[in-house]
């Protein structure tokens, strides 16, 4: 709703609010849920050598239009464009939204909030070391309670201007500071203000094994990721697809009849909707309709979503369709169970609408690409097909017959189904998501790439070739080779005849 702006200038105000509150109750959650895994040793670092500068202009930009309603003097300062520092992307930006969120939540109307960025060599540590401050003018932390500060579920008093906390944020942060092998202190005066200091070491590969990727992703994927949670979608508002009966067909599987719909409401302007609520009803639909892409909860009755990701990718009728499984289920165990049923996207709930969005997108498109190869594929080298293998062997098997029987002039189509022991709509589904091409189009293009070896590596008339092969019209035969080649016959057998096909 609020990408699509709805309503007036009341009900987007509402749903603002909604939004906003919903999204402070899923952090509180998410903080009990991470400080609950550090306490039991389970909070790991995924760290990549990046640019600490621009990730934190990043986060003091979420934080702009706060100040600017309040009259707040808001800056960044640092030394260098570039200071390049291992982090964990994701968590230490928890760290800071929780440090600037109490400097905003502590600081009254015209006062200050201040970030700075520098480095320096702390003779404690005997190393470098990068120190971000945020510092503010608010109320300050009384002396006695400056100890405490850090200790999980700590509150100092607060009045009736100061929002409520959980006591867990500071103590979160100083956690995931320290994993980082990390410093953070405060400083503080009643009535005068606070400065927090965090402390990251900028030599070495101080991180513990497994704490390390070698891709610099994570900061590409956060920045995706605020732009969504703030609704600023990468995907523009779609209006329903002029002919929604060509659109392509989504399959929504999902037990509870709110997120079903939800996620429904979510595609239902772009593709054509098909629904269950299980597994096992969810394979009679596959089997009865041509479904490009498929979107399945995981825990549900009957047939879970792990079970039907396996019967769709080890049965060569579907092994082509891309799968998301949608789970509450957060755990790397449950994550590497779904990937090895071989699902294409696993992403965890409560999740984005607009990253679901760019999922499905992204897929079909891949799925588009892959296409294109094969067709490119089964003209110059059928046994090159890079594919999984179910559908390598799918297409290889086709060619294999069409090739065996194609100067047999009363083979047919039926013949040749028989062979695939498949039945008709279900071979035609098959064959129509991976190449693009009718069966009467995909026995032709297999006829037209043997005619463009005989013509280029034998001396038989081209007319002979054409009849050969099945071809009674040798204008046809023409146009479409042309069509396929990009070239005529004569002409092909001219710039090819040395080559080795």
């Amino acid at each position: 709703m609020l990408k699509n702006k709805e309503g007036d200038n009341y009900v987007q105000g509402q749903h603002q609010i909604m939004f906003r509150n919903a999204s402070v109750l899923l952090e509180l959650i998410n903080q009990l849920l991470d400080f609950r895994k550090f306490e039991s040793g389970k909070l790991k670092l995924n760290s990549a050598q990046n640019n600490i500068i621009p990730f934190v202009d990043d986060i003091k930009k979420s934080f702009n239009e706060l100040a600017n309603h309040r009259n707040i003097n808001y800056t960044l300062k640092y030394e260098n464009e570039e200071t390049f520092v291992l982090f964990d992307a994701i968590s230490l930006k928890k760290v800071l939204y929780n440090l600037l969120s109490n400097a905003f939540k502590f600081t009254a109307e015209n006062g200050f909030v201040k970030i700075k960025i520098s480095t320096n060599k702390e003779a404690k540590w005997g190393k470098k070391f990068i120190k971000i401050e945020v510092a503010d003018n608010g109320k300050g932390i009384p002396k006695k309670d400056i100890k405490f500060i850090f200790d999980r579920f700590f509150q100092i008093d607060r009045d009736e201007n100061t929002g409520f906390g959980s006591g867990i944020g500071l103590a979160l942060a100083k956690s995931i500071v320290e994993l980082h092998k990390g410093k953070i202190k405060v400083k503080s005066e009643e009535n005068k203000g606070t400065k927090f200091i965090i402390l990251l070491p900028l030599e070495g590969h101080h991180l513990n094994e497994g704490e390390n990727i070698t891709k610099n992703i994570q900061l590409e994927e956060a920045a995706i990721s605020e732009k969504l949670l703030k609704g600023n979608s990468v995907i523009n508002p779609t209006e329903k697809s002029e002919n929604i009966e060509n659109a392509k067909c989504l399959l929504i599987v999902e037990d509870n009849d709110e997120v079903r719909n939800f996620i429904k409401h979510i595609f239902e302007k772009e593709y054509f909707i098909l629904e269950a609520n299980n597994g096992e009803i969810a394979l009679e639909i596959i089997t009865n309709n041509n479904v490009n892409i498929i979107i399945s909860d995981v825990m549900m009755p009957i047939m879970d979503g792990t079970e039907l990701c396996n019967q769709i990718k080890t049965n060569i009728l579907y092994s082509h369709i891309p799968v998301i499984l949608l789970t509450a289920k957060t755990s790397e165990k449950s994550q590497k169970e779904g990937f090895e049923t071989g699902a294409d996207a696993y992403i965890t709930k409560p999740f984005s609408a607009s990253l679901l969005e760019v999922r499905v997108k992204n897929l079909l498109q891949t799925r588009e690409n892959l296409i294109n190869k094969i067709k490119k594929d089964i003209i110059l080298k059928p046994k090159e097909l890079k594919i999984t293998s179910l559908d390598e062997i799918f297409l290889e098997k086709s060619i294999s017959i069409i090739e065996e029987n194609i100067k047999k002039v009363d083979f047919t189509i039926n013949d040749f189904i028989a062979e695939m022991g498949m039945s008709r709509s279900a071979y035609y589904r098959k064959l129509k998501a991976l190449t693009g091409q009718s069966i009467t189009e995909f026995i032709r293009t297999i006829k037209l790439k043997r005619a463009a070896q005989l013509i280029a590596k034998s001396k038989l008339n081209i007319s002979e070739i054409a009849y050969d092969l099945g071809f009674n019209d040798l204008k046809y035969f023409r146009k479409s080779f042309k069509k396929l080649f990009k070239e005529l016959p004569s002409q092909y057998r001219t710039n090819n005849s040395n080559k080795n096909l």
